[in-house]
């Protein structure tokens, strides 16, 4: 069997990287880093071409969108748009990388996805915290081809899971709907076709359907024996501390 090759490596970010993209048929490559740098490198040179602050403090994974559909490896970062949490947990920062490709310029913030609050109704008499501080961080982003080009799947600690098109950022598509118990955090999230993959802390993955009238969980199943627990309390951030 071929031996793997370290063709190249370079110092990407002063703080771990989080996650990394290929692009452009792997010319170029997205890096996200703890700081919440948004870099954009030229793989042959290992140049930098842009890089855009977010100031998240999240874990989710920043998202590309090529504007006419298809694959973010396939796509120039010219022709993309750009989903990650900003320094306000709850909050997802839109930016427009779209620019001529003779003179690439860093992405410009286009818009802000705000969730005004959760789906869970019984919040107020468990008195927990109301509206924006109880969704806690937003834990994942996951495009909806099939939906469209620039629909977005935005799941948040709480469990609340909603659809955004960013055509039209004042309100989800589809509105926010409870993917599990509150008590035990999302973690993370997967879409394929019409539907979402939620899963929890405590070990749980539910199904959600996503349908033109709104988001129906269908199912979920059980993937670890040990329950999860947890105390939550309001962060400086407005956001949920788990233990």
């Amino acid at each position: 069997m071929p031996a793997l090759e370290d063709a190249a490596s370079w110092a990407a970010a002063s703080f771990t990287v989080l996650s990394v993209q290929g692009m452009a048929r792997g010319a170029s490559c997205l890096s996200q880093s703890k700081d919440g740098l948004l870099q954009l490198w030229d793989v042959a040179t290992q140049k930098l071409c842009w890089e855009v602050a977010t100031d998240s403090c999240s874990f989710a994974r920043c998202l590309a969108l090529p504007t006419a559909g298809g694959d973010p490896l396939d796509a120039d970062p010219s022709s993309c748009l750009l989903c990650s949490p900003l320094s306000e947990p709850h909050v997802i920062g839109v930016f427009d990388s779209r620019c001529p490709a003779s003179s690439p310029a860093a992405p410009s913030r286009r818009s802000e996805l705000v969730l005004s609050g959760s789906a869970a109704e019984q919040r107020k008499r468990l008195g927990e915290p109301e509206g924006a501080a109880s969704l806690g961080m937003c834990m994942s982003l996951c495009a909806v081809p099939a939906l469209g080009p620039t629909h977005v799947l935005a799941t948040y600690e709480s469990t609340d899971t909603c659809v955004w098109d960013l055509r039209s950022p004042e309100k989800p598509l589809l509105a926010s709907c409870l993917a599990g118990d509150p008590a035990s955090p999302a973690i993370c999230s997967a879409v394929l076709w019409r539907k979402a993959w939620v899963a929890s802390a405590g070990g749980d993955i539910s199904i959600l359907r996503l349908r033109q009238d709104g988001i129906e969980r269908t199912s979920a199943v059980r993937t670890a024996p040990t329950p999860y627990s947890q105390k939550s309390t309001q962060s400086e951030a407005g956001a949920w501390q788990s233990e």
